[in-house]
């Protein structure tokens, strides 16, 4: 059988992939039908990637993330990948509204710590990643996941909550007269869409555990409020930075 040369880390190998990079045995010329061949392949992978990850993390979200974990992966998009692609969606939807004037009007009465996190809102909830993760891996010592592997799963939800987000936020685009009367349903969404995620990680089974569902709950509240502590702390340090650059 023919030997090829990996072009990549010129490894010797037989077949139509290297075993030790994995790069392809052919490789084409970069000219007009490789550019008119890559551009609709490499956005037909794209899209069928990301939108089987979308309709898995709607319908099974805990137990698609178990199976990340497992090893079921060629399917999927990575999670920094696919949390950079939502949340870039989420920033384009809302400059839209910014450069047409459709976000709703700042309220002067906010606190300033409400100011911070409407502002900042992105980055609080990035910020929460890590936080989250390591709250949940203390309320679940007796499980098999790690903390690396927590992080994974927190990634995944949280640019899950991004497009969540990114739903009304495409309503609001056309129809910004409907954006006051959907926040007294919008925050309970995503706090239950966590707490669905987590019990489906951690049950294996079809019955209902009442006890798994209540430590959910509990583990979210606290991982909320030591969220917004620290935001309040993050708020004070970059006060304070502020006054002393400005003196």
């Amino acid at each position: 059988m023919h030997q090829e040369l990996c072009k990549n880390c010129t490894h010797i190998y037989q077949g139509n992939f290297c075993p030790n990079c994995g790069q392809k045995a052919a490789t084409h010329e970069i000219d007009f039908n490789f550019v008119m061949h890559e551009v609709p392949h490499s956005a037909f992978h794209l899209s069928k990637g990301i939108f089987f990850t979308i309709k898995e993390l709607f319908t099974r979200p805990g137990k698609t993330i178990r199976e990340y974990f497992e090893g079921k992966r060629i399917n999927h998009f990575p999670p920094l990948t696919y949390l950079l692609i939502i949340t870039s969606l989420f920033v384009f939807v809302k400059s839209l509204q910014i450069t047409f004037n459709f976000r709703e009007v700042k309220k002067t009465d906010l606190s300033e710590i409400n100011q911070f996190i409407d502002k900042n809102f992105i980055l609080v909830l990035l910020i929460m990643i890590p936080l989250y993760a390591l709250v949940y891996k203390l309320f679940h010592l007796k499980f098999k996941y790690n903390y690396w592997q927590l992080l994974v799963a927190q990634t995944f939800i949280i640019g899950h909550i991004f497009l969540i987000m990114l739903i009304p936020q495409l309503v609001f685009f056309f129809f910004p007269e409907t954006r006051s009367s959907s926040k007294n349903y919008f925050f309970p969404l995503i706090m239950a869409f966590q707490i669905i995620a987590y019990y489906q990680l951690y049950s294996d089974t079809k019955s209902l555990k009442i006890g798994l569902i209540v430590r959910e709950i509990i583990c979210y509240v606290v991982a909320t409020l030591i969220a917004v502590v620290f935001t309040v702390f993050l708020l004070g340090v970059i006060s304070e930075l502020s006054k002393l650059m400005h003196r």
